[in-house]
């Protein structure tokens, strides 16, 4: 039910020798007195002694002015920043109290006429000032003059004090479906948990952040109203998409309690070094790569897990009869990027220094082949002379544009080398134009495809491979990739990289044909192309082994089962 409007009130300052030293209102036949019986300034030793140091003050209601001007010269020269939150324009306009402060920078002003876009305001200042510990200083007449307003901003705000009692969404009922918001991205995982959660029957909204909200106010005011409409039991992203970097997401969601679930399907230390406000107590974050579990853990994550990636399975599935022709048959198929060109823009925004920009190339190789995930570790190990070039970059953007400049390299130098080895098969390979300047003979020693189009094309296209080629990328040194899943799920036979993790989820040479050093490629190839009983035997319990336990259904019910638990 949305609160009922305030009554009107009449507005006349009350003057003293070309000053207003009061503003007496008149509601409903009585008449107040803006300043009160002893005027402001015993309100202002009220505010300076109940504010402590380090804490921000959001003032409801600017009154006279006096006591803002008060609680500002008692900073004793410091910059105290000040939120003062009135809508009463009326009231402003008698007073002057807007022009009294408009040159003053340590002032904002927030003014929204409804509660849900003044706290979205509230939380786009706290985070401009350090995301710091509100300290709500009420004028008395406001409370009374629109406590729907005033005294619903306060009484929100005032429990993200520490020891105030946070509050609560409810703990969901035993039984009753989870209720995830679902923030949106362009990545496309978020197709796969909506359908998981209709499946699942798990409600759910998808907030769209608009593409034009550049103002941090915009993007809260769209997350409070989603909340405040759709009442989720958590809030639910992926790569931390639409967690904003200033840290009003994590502000909002810990003053209100509810908890957010991050699940990060690419690396995410090149994702989270740019946040100033990382995780809340309530964060519960989900990495598809366990060797990211105690790295995420010391970044100040308490509750980590690993939820590897998986398949739509409604989506991937064997075909049925298809034309001989067909451009996607092939002897063996390889769908991947080259990254020759994504290096280059990489290489284009880092901005590395001459030695670094010579080098790139040996330290990729390097990174390739060590065990490590850190870009940096492995220059200070193996490249101690470039290390202080790395460590100067000037802005963590660049830096974390050369780590991922490090990790495409050395994926497209195995990806390459991989490639190479496949031409005696005379290979189609699917990507990026970027292989046609890397691998030499296309149209004799192999076949080139566009790129293809994730959610129509690629399940035309694993099926009719007699073989699958998967190598992984090297920023993944341990976990598995999109395609170990949606192969067997097309019933399709897979041939890949021998990761580590992929033990736990499948039977090596059982459910899947690994190598283990690109040297043993032709000859599996050779092998399993010559053994058409043992591809259909593998790519049938490869198959089995996706349907019972590697569909986003799975996934997504083990995330709800988590979150639930967290509540």
């Amino acid at each position: 039910m949305p609160p009922k409007s305030p009554p009107p009130y009449e507005v006349e300052p009350v003057l003293q020798d070309g000053c207003v030293i009061d503003v007496r209102l008149t509601l409903a036949g009585k008449t107040w007195h803006l300043a009160g019986r002893g005027g402001e300034a015993a309100l202002a030793a009220r505010w300076i002694a109940a504010l402590a140091p380090g804490e921000l003050p959001v003032v409801l209601g600017c009154g006279l002015g006096e006591a803002v001007a008060k609680l500002l010269a008692a900073s004793a020269g410091a910059v105290l920043p000040v939120l003062v939150v009135d809508k009463e324009t009326a009231i402003l306009t008698a007073t002057g109290a807007r022009e009294r402060f408009a040159a003053d920078p340590r002032v904002s002003f927030a003014q929204a006429p409804r509660m849900q876009a003044a706290l979205a305001e509230i939380e786009a200042w706290r985070a401009k000032h350090g995301g710091g510990t509100l300290h709500v200083l009420t004028h008395p007449l406001y409370a009374r003059l629109d406590p729907d307003y005033y005294l619903a901003i306060a009484n929100a705000l005032s429990r993200s004090l520490p020891g105030a009692p946070k509050p609560s969404f409810g703990r969901p009922r035993a039984g009753r479906a989870m209720r995830p918001l679902l923030l949106t991205s362009k990545y496309f995982l978020m197709g796969e948990i909506m359908t998981a959660c209709d499946r699942l029957g798990a409600p759910h909204k998808l907030v769209s952040i608009p593409d034009d909200a550049t103002e941090i106010e915009t993007y809260a005011r769209t997350m409070l109203s989603a909340i405040d409409e759709f009442r989720p039991d958590f809030v639910l992203t992926t790569n931390h998409m639409g967690v904003d970097r200033e840290g009003v997401l994590a502000g909002m969601l810990a003053r209100l309690g509810l908890p957010l679930a991050s699940w990060f399907v690419d690396n995410p230390h090149l994702l989270l070094e740019v946040y100033d406000h990382k995780t809340t107590a309530k964060t519960v974050v989900f990495t598809w790569d366990a060797d990211h579990l105690e790295s995420l853990r010391s970044l100040g994550f308490a509750a980590v897990h690993h939820l590897p990636l998986a398949t739509d399975e409604k989506r991937f599935h064997p075909l049925g009869r298809t034309a001989r022709d067909h451009p996607f048959r092939s002897r063996v198929s390889f769908l991947g990027n080259s990254m020759a060109i994504k290096t280059r823009t990489r290489l284009e925004v880092a901005r590395p220094t001459p030695a670094l920009t010579a080098a790139y190339r040996d330290i990729a190789r390097a990174f390739g082949e060590s065990p490590g995930l850190s870009v940096a570790e492995c220059l200070r190990r193996e490249f101690s002379e470039l290390y202080p070039d790395y460590v100067a970059f000037d802005d963590v953007e660049r830096r974390l544009a050369f780590d991922t400049l490090i990790m495409w390299e050395a994926t497209g130098q195995y990806r390459l080398d991989c490639a190479r080895r496949l031409t005696p098969f005379f290979p189609l390979i699917a990507g990026d134009p970027g292989w046609l300047e890397v691998l030499p003979g296309e149209g004799r020693d192999w076949r080139y495809h566009a790129e293809l189009a994730y959610y129509t094309e690629t399940p035309l296209f694993y099926p009719l491979a007699e073989i699958n080629f998967n190598a992984t990328s090297r920023q993944m040194k341990g976990a598995v990739n999109q395609r170990v899943f949606d192969v067997p799920a097309c019933g399709a036979f897979l041939l890949t990289d021998a990761q580590p993790q992929f033990e736990a989820l499948f039977v090596p040479g059982v459910e899947a044909a690994v190598y283990s050093h690109p040297d043993e490629i032709a000859e599996l190839v050779r092998f399993y192309l010559d053994h058409p009983g043992e591809r259909r035997k593998i790519a049938d319990k490869g198959r089995r082994r996706v349907l019972a336990e590697h569909t986003y259904v799975k996934r997504l019910g083990k995330l709800l089962d988590i979150m639930r638990s967290a509540i």
